[in-house]
């Protein structure tokens, strides 16, 4: 009966280690003993870095104990099992940093990350920074993946295939962590096997609570915002309710990613971020598709970050940005809503046009120069914003 085994590096070769699900893990039992069991088709609580393939030595997986290996979408095993108040460790984080000519501000992220517990790995995830960003970061000891001319979501699918932890926490250049949020997080994960990602409670620049969660977009809700009544969408009244709560870990229908742990399972479930999604559209595709698969999404309260925002590229130039978010709107729904998403379409026709014709109107009438091309630039942008732009057919 064969039981030779070879292995390769997923991080070297990952296409080959994504070709099959068919991958051996240790088992307690086995790990005693030295032998190393089939694992057909099933997803791993922890992911090891090295794959190996299966090795064949006569035993059905089917015919072995569940508890000793294999988590589907129950509880977990007993000796896996871990607690909220800490007093068994969390089980092992990957950071992953996305950024691009961060600065400064990029050490001030990698700080909060070496000063937090429960956190074995750090990738910083670079776009191609020529400010000395990936310096700046190797010099605080992180590992930088350099990928000039890369999308943000694309990094963060690479990232996530390279890390070596089933927990993944995906923080944003100008998102500072405090010392106990990564654990915290953790501890949530892996009581809660259902929650497939978990925001933490964020804070502005100068300490004030800022807004963690909020309702995930719906095709109803993004059409009452079009006419100007969102805060009639019964998603906002449930949000107002939610905020409320002083429940310590809140079920909720959306995180931001500027600081989210999410499970490698439930990543891989959904097949990671749509790279059809940048900036803003993300979150909401993200959220929307692990909800449809039905995993949980949570906010921990004592899990506190701060989320500094307004360095983000489109803050700085929100006109400029503003035809891309609604691109991003437009591909949402269409994917989520392909059968009823031109309802939306009909009535943001409607108020983009008008937005257009006011901004028009202000850029005549202004006297001054700036304040003339600002109004000039709000009113080309909601002229572009108008229109669904055509998808590219794939080749």
């Amino acid at each position: 009966m064969p039981c030779g085994v070879g292995y390769q590096s997923a991080a070297v070769a990952p296409a080959a280690a994504n070709a099959s699900q068919s991958y051996a893990t240790c088992t307690p039992w086995a790990f005693c003993v030295g032998i190393v069991l089939p694992a057909m088709k099933t997803t791993f609580m922890f992911q090891p870095p090295i794959q190996y393939p299966v090795v064949v030595l006569g035993t059905p997986l089917d015919s072995l104990p569940r508890s000793w290996h294999v988590r589907e979408n129950g509880p977990i095993p007993s000796w896996t099992s871990y607690v909220m108040d800490g007093r068994m460790d969390a089980p092992g984080v990957s950071v992953l940093i996305r950024t691009y000519n961060s600065g400064p501000l990029i050490e001030r992220c990698l700080e909060a990350v070496r000063g937090a517990r429960g956190v074995d790995e750090t990738l910083v995830l670079d776009g191609g920074s020529n400010d000395g960003t990936p310096d700046r970061a190797e010099a605080l000891g992180a590992t930088v993946l350099r990928m000039p001319g890369t999308g943000p979501t694309h990094r963060i699918n690479v990232g996530v295939r390279i890390a070596r932890h089933d927990l993944v926490l995906l923080l944003d250049d100008d998102a500072f962590v405090d010392p106990e949020t990564p654990a915290r997080m953790a501890a949530v994960m892996a009581e809660q096997p259902e929650v497939g990602a978990i925001g933490a409670a964020l804070r502005n620049g100068d300490g004030n609570e800022a807004r963690s969660t909020r309702p995930c977009k719906t095709l109803g809700s993004v059409t009452l915002d079009a006419m100007g009544l969102r805060r009639i969408a019964p998603s906002e009244r449930s949000a107002a309710r939610e905020s409320e709560s002083d429940e310590l870990v809140r079920n909720v229908t959306w995180v931001p990613l500027c600081s989210a742990m999410v499970r490698r399972q439930a990543f891989d479930d959904v097949g990671g971020i749509d790279e059809r999604f940048t900036f803003y559209g993300a979150d909401d595709e993200f959220a929307h598709s692990l909800l449809d698969r039905g995993w949980r999404l949570a906010v921990r309260r004592d899990a506190g970050a701060v989320h500094l925002g307004s360095a983000s590229t489109a803050a700085k130039n929100p006109a400029r940005w503003f035809p891309l978010y609604q691109q991003e709107q437009f591909r949402y729904l269409q994917k989520h809503y392909p059968h009823s998403w031109r309802t939306y379409e009909a009535v943001w026709l409607v108020r983009a046009s008008l937005h257009a014709a006011v901004w028009s109107a202000r850029a005549r009438r202004s006297r001054d120069a700036d304040a003339r091309a600002e109004a000039q630039e709000w009113a080309d942008a909601f002229r572009v914003a108008r229109w669904p732009q055509r998808e590219p057919v794939p080749s």
